[in-house]
Formats: structure tokens, C-alpha cells, sequence
């Protein structure tokens, strides 16, 4: 840790006075903030004034100078001050504050203030010292060390630098930056939540700036809020620990889970159910002490809740959504398994809790991809496998301004719409299809059931800032963000298929993706109509290396009032370390996709022999699912005690691939996969808001 230098500097002049009276100076109390543990040196000479504001805001009645006197401080961490004499009439003060290891809360410091008159006079102050949760969490189990913080992801604002550290402990990164956006419509005004690289008003000693906590009455927003402006990170190991030992007696609860944001004050205008949680005496109320515990994805996890209002709009000056998105980022740890040991997870929940409702709202993904050199990388997408990618333009990551490059084996980052916004209900089973209404890379289509469908990756473009071409650069308006989230450049021009994807460098066909590849080929992005170059890349269209910025987006969907809307992101990393060349990282990246994907569609049953299986019901479905024989040769029995008259049998193959769905309203079902080849499956079953599966095999 690092001591706090304020250095505050009095220069003493003359001033001209009866000296009759001499009335005493006005010192008022200041906050400054200070990072937990490791707080950041300031120093700041005054030239003559005092200019640090806790100083500023005193003052003197006769015209004095004013200068600190001595300091006083009684709290349990390190305090030091010193007088140091520049000259007769020139002095600086220096206080020195480190916080106790860990402390969070309040601290203070009171100073005396006096002035240069005769007789000399005092007043006293209180420096509010405002330690902070710390500001970001680390997600680090396996292969890929991320920093999620309050304003960013994969960032780290102190340095400005990349924090998504792939392979973890090499300090080379594939991401600068990321954030959500969404955009929607009511009346033909957009409205926004969406940041780039975080505020654009950054926090400084006496100011704080943040977006976190749930949506509340005006009144309760604070400038910082010890509940609300912080990360929550626990393990499944923690969690395990606690259901072993919650029942005995003097067993107190980690901070995590005791402070677990299950709960917010309906008194301030706070939604009473936040963060999810097993309630083990189902009274509706989050208690540790009662065997309570925060449920959680992944075998570690970190949630976070934050706002628009009086941030997002900080960016383009427009209307907010006034909306509430709660996010859980989560790894897996599974060495044996490189897929998901090189991704992580990302399921967000976006609350409207405003008055309005939203037409043509998209959610988009933003990336600013860094992969090693930031100057020479390239993006593209993968229509049929719903994902957006970055890679490096040539043969060679080399590095540049202290930024480790990847060398001879560049690799790929890819971000996957495992699920998009769910699509607004129409009483139909839309089908797997280029036709409206369908897609070829989203979830719950042609199953048989109307209703349950989930748009996939329906557009991705890339933007310069500054502007390269027509309509190009970084967004500014609420149009500007609504425009590239649904496939238009800034001057409303749609994007269109070939060269740079502005009508302007010769394209005429309508497209929602800006270079597939060849990953499209029954041309979904421009609508069923054949476009040329059949491979249309940025490498192929010979554009210029350089920083990338990716928008992968869903939608459209109707956002209503007192509403929420769900996606899940994986973020999943590809290198090849025997072949070389730009695309060899591709290749491995697509390869893993398809692996999580499958993963994703079978609730993980199949990965680590079954050990990270992810079942979303509280109430564990799987104890009633049962398959047998298992293995078997031809036909299957199934059992399974259905609560609704929705619920859908679908069986996987091995890479995720839909071999039969149908509806079961009996509890006995037999299968006869008796034309299916001899392999592994996945039995799962889709009953309301359950969703659980098993593995089976046929010999």
C-alpha cells in the first residue's frame, strides 16, 4: 500500500488590516475517497493559494491567508503530517493516510485552519476519508484471468489497459474493453443505456462516479453507496462450506454470502427480489442463518447490478430506459477440457422499470478487441454458429508500446450469442429458416412449441473511431447507438453486403453482418438473396489493419413496461500452438464454439464426466427424470413427472445437433432410436422454466 500525500501549500500575504478585530477563519467538512488497500499517491503544490478543496471551500471573513495548523487523527490506520517550510511566507503541509488492510468504511481526519491576522485565529474540520469496496473482481479459475468492474469489463481504467488475460499469467490480453448496450424505441424517440469504456466523468479524490445498484427513488441515490458499489465473488467451494456448517452453532457466514444482494428496501423504491438465491425454508427471505445461499452458475461466479440513470446518458445526452441490468459472470475449472477452459460466462438480466414500453429493441455486445498488438488485428462473424470474433490481421503479433504480442501463433477471441433476447410472442413454432420470423442460429425454434424462441446473433458490424469512411466513427447520439445496434451506419444508411459494407464503396444488397466468411451460406443476412464475394472477410476486402471495435447484437424485441429481458454471452478463446498464420486461431476458436454450444444445449452434462452440469431448477428436476436402459440399443424408456401441459423432449447428439423433439404429456415415454447411429446423446427435457438433461448411450 501506498501512503496519500496531500500536499498543501499556504503562501502568506500581506494584507491590509485594523487590526481591531480580527475574526476567526471557516473551515468546512470535506469527503475524499481513498481505493481499498492500495490507494494512490497526490501530490499537489499550490503556487501560492491553496487549491486542494478542502481547502477551497474555507475560507476567512477579513481576506486572511489560511493555512492548515495541525492535523489530528484517532482511527487504526497510519497517519503521519508534516510541516515543511519553503520559505517565511510559503508553507506546505503534508498529510499521509493509509487505511488498515481490508478496511472498508468511513474514516476521518480533523485538521485546524488558521488565518495570518492579529491576534491569530482557528477553526476546525473533518477530512471524511471514504474507503472503498474495491473497485473490480478478478474471474480467474480457469485459463482466463478477467477483470469485471463497476463501469467496465476486461478493462482496467487506472492504466488504461487490456484485462482480459488469456493465457492466464502471461500478461497478454484479446480484449481492451467491453460493455452492453441496449437501445429502444417508443414514440420514434430512442432510448438508451449503453458505455463504451466507462464514465465519462472518471471518479477522481472528491468525486465519485457510478452506475451501480438497482434503480430507486431520486432521493436515495448517493454518490457512493457502501451496499451497492461493489462485486460480489464466491466459489462453489464456499457455498458447499456453508451448507455443511450453517446449522452449527457460533457458525457466522462469509462476507459474500452474508451480504449477499438477494434483498432490495421496497421503502426506497428498490425491486425487493435482486439477486437469485436457494431459499432453504422457502419463506421468501434471504437468511444465511436459515441454511440460505446465493445460487450461482459456474464454480466461480461474479454478480454485479447496476443502472442507467445519471450515467448512461453522460454519453449521448439523450433519455435513459431507466432501466436495471443484473449481470453473473462465471468459469468452469476444467483442465481436461479446453473449451471450457478457455471460456467464460456471461448471462445478463435487463429490468425495465420505467412506464414506457419499447419497441425495436436490440441488446448488443460492444468489444474493443486487443488481440496482443492492438495496431494489427482484424474482426469478422460467424453467422451459423452465432458469434463474433477478433483476430490478428497478419502472420505475426508482434509486440508495441509495452503491449506483449502473441508472436508466431496469433489466436482468436470469440464472442457467442448462446442465447439472444427471447423473440416476441406471436402463437407460433417459428421454424429453423431464412423466411421472417426465423432464424438459423437461435434457440427453441421448430421445436414444437409456440413461443419459447430466442433470437441468436442477428447482426455484427465494426466501427472506427475516428470516422475511415461515410457514416463510420465512434457513436455519439442515441440514433448513432440504436443505428448500429440493428445494421445501419451513423447516417442511417443500411450496411451492405461487400467491401467496407457502406453503400458508398460499391454495395447494393442489404446485409445484417458485416463479414461472415463463408459462414452463411444460405445467405440469412441479406434476406435469401446470393451475394458476392462468396468469402466476404476484411482480410479478402483489403482493408487496412488496425484497432477493432465489434457489435454483436439480438433482437428486435418488444420491451415492456415492469419487464425483463435475458441473453447469455460466452467469451471463447482459440490458439493453435503447432500451426502458424493468422487464421490457424480461428480455426481452434470455432472448433470450441461448437463445443460450448453443444455444452450449452445439454446443461453441461457432458463435460468433466458431468461434474458442471448446471440444472437451472432450484429444486433439483433431475431427481425427476429418469432414462433407462442406459446404455441401450434401440428403444429408450423415459419418466419424467411433467407440472405443466408445455413440456418438450428433445434429444442431442453428441455435437448439439436436434435428432428428435416432441411434446410429453404422459409420464411414460418410449423412445425407438433404432435409425440413429451408435453414440453418445442427451436426453433433455424443457418443462416450464426447467430445464434438465442426461446423458445416454446407444450400442
Amino acid at each position: 500500500m501506498k501512503n496519500i500525500a496531500l500536499l498543501i501549500g499556504c503562501f502568506l500575504i500581506t494584507t491590509l488590516n485594523s487590526y481591531s478585530q480580527n475574526n476567526a477563519p471557516v473551515a468546512v467538512n470535506d469527503t475524499i475517497f481513498i481505493a481499498y488497500n492500495d490507494s494512490t499517491p497526490i501530490q499537489q503544490t499550490s503556487n501560492g493559494t491553496p487549491t486542494l478543496p478542502f481547502i477551497d471551500d474555507d475560507s476567512d471573513p477579513d481576506g486572511n491567508s489560511i493555512y492548515i495548523d495541525s492535523a489530528f487523527y484517532s482511527g487504526l490506520g497510519n497517519f503521519d503530517d508534516t510541516l515543511i517550510t519553503i520559505s517565511p511566507t510559503f508553507f506546505l503541509w503534508k498529510l499521509g493516510y493509509k487505511p488498515p488492510i481490508n478496511y472498508i468504511g468511513i474514516d476521518s481526519i480533523m485538521y485546524i485552519v488558521k488565518d495570518d491576522g492579529i491576534p491569530v485565529m482557528y477553526d476546525t474540520a473533518t477530512i471524511y476519508l471514504f474507503v472503498k469496496h474495491q473497485e473490480f473482481q478478478q474471474l480467474d479459475l480457469n485459463n482466463i484471468n478477467a477483470r469485471l468492474g463497476l463501469n467496465q469489463l476486461f478493462h482496467n481504467p487506472d492504466n488504461s489497459i487490456s484485462a482480459f488475460e488469456v493465457p492466464k499469467g502471461t500478461n497478454q490480453h484479446t480484449m481492451f474493453a467491453a460493455n452492453l448496450w441496449i437501445a429502444g424505441k417508443n414514440q420514434d424517440s430512442v432510448y438508451l443505456d449503453a458505455v463504451t469504456f466507462g464514465s465519462n466523468n472518471p471518479s477522481t479524490l472528491t468525486q465519485f462516479i457510478s452506475r451501480s445498484g438497482p434503480i430507486m427513488d431520486s432521493i436515495y441515490y448517493k454518490q457512493y453507496d457502501y451496499k451497492w458499489d461493489r462485486l460480489w465473488k464466491i466459489t462453489n467451494l464456499e457455498i458447499i462450506f456453508h451448507q455443511n456448517n450453517w446449522m452449527n452453532v457460533g457458525y457466522q457466514p462469509i462476507e459474500v454470502i452474508a451480504n449477499w444482494p438477494a434483498h432490495g428496501d421496497s421503502s426506497k423504491g428498490q425491486a425487493f427480489y435482486l439477486a437469485p438465491f436457494i431459499d432453504n425454508n422457502n419463506d421468501g427471505i434471504y437468511n444465511p442463518l436459515d441454511g440460505d445461499y446465493p445460487k450461482i452458475k459456474g464454480q466461480q461466479a461474479i454478480y454485479f447490478i447496476y443502472h442507467d440513470v445519471n450515467f448512461s446518458s453522460g454519453y449521448s445526452g439523450g433519455p435513459v430506459l431507466n432501466s436495471e441490468t443484473h449481470y453473473m459472470a462465471y468459469a468452469y475449472n476444467c483442465p481436461s477440457d479446453s473449451a471450457i477452459n478457455n471460456t467464460i460466462f456471461l448471462d445478463y438480466t435487463i429490468y425495465n422499470r420505467s412506464n414506457l414500453t419499447y419497441d425495436s429493441t436490440y441488446i448488443g455486445m460492444w468489444t474493443d478487441f486487443d488481440i496482443g498488438s492492438f495496431s494489427d488485428d482484424f474482426v469478422g462473424c460467424d453467422v451459423a454458429r452465432s458469434t463474433f470474433y477478433g483476430y490478428n490481421a497478419d502472420n505475426f503479433d508482434e509486440d508495441a508500446n509495452g503491449t506483449l504480442g502473441y508472436q508466431a501463433y496469433p489466436p482468436a477471441q470469440g464472442v457467442t450469442f448462446l442465447q439472444g433476447a427471447k423473440q416476441d410472442d406471436d402463437g407460433i413454432d417459428n421454424s429453423y429458416g431464412i423466411a421472417p420470423n426465423e432464424t438459423i442460429n437461435g434457440f427453441g425454434f421448430g421445436d414444437g412449441t409456440p413461443d419459447n424462441e430466442h433470437w441468436g446473433m442477428e447482426g455484427f458490424m465494426t466501427y472506427s473511431g475516428p470516422a475511415q469512411h461515410i457514416g463510420d466513427g465512434d457513436p455519439i447520439s442515441n440514433i448513432d447507438y440504436h443505428n448500429y445496434l440493428h445494421g445501419k451506419w451513423r447516417d442511417g444508411s443500411q450496411m451492405v453486403y461487400g467491401a467496407n459494407g457502406h453503400f458508398s464503396s460499391g454495395g447494393t444488397i442489404p446485409t445484417k453482418y458485416l463479414y461472415p466468411g463463408v459462414s452463411d451460406p444460405l445467405f440469412y443476412g441479406t434476406g435469401g438473396v446470393a451475394a458476392t464475394p462468396t468469402n466476404w472477410s476484411e482480410m479478402n476486402s483489403l482493408s487496412p489493419a488496425g484497432d477493432r471495435r465489434g457489435l454483436g447484437s439480438t433482437g428486435p424485441f418488444t420491451f415492456e413496461s415492469d419487464s425483463s429481458i435475458s441473453i447469455t454471452l460466452a467469451f471463447v478463446f482459440g490458439r493453435n500452438y503447432q500451426t502458424t498464420g493468422s487464421q490457424a486461431g480461428v480455426v481452434v476458436m470455432q472448433e470450441r464454439v461448437d463445443s460450448i454450444r453443444s455444452y450449452y444445449a445439454t446443461d453441461f452434462v457432458s463435460v468433466c464426466g458431468g461434474a458442471l452440469s448446471v440444472s437451472e431448477n432450484e429444486n433439483n428436476p433431475e431427481s425427476t427424470l429418469t432414462v433407462y436402459p442406459n446404455p441401450f440399443n434401440n428403444e429408450l424408456t423415459i419418466n419424467y413427472e411433467s407440472e405443466n401441459n408445455a413440456t418438450t423432449l428433445t434429444i442431442y447428439n453428441l455435437i448439439g445437433k436436434q435428432i428428435m423433439s416432441q411434446h410429453i404429456t404422459q409420464k411414460t415415454t418410449v423412445l425407438n432410436l433404432s435409425s440413429q447411429p451408435n453414440g453418445i446423446y442427451f436426453v433433455t427435457v424443457t418443462d416450464g422454466v426447467n430445464r434438465v438433461s442426461k446423458k445416454i448411450i446407444k450400442q
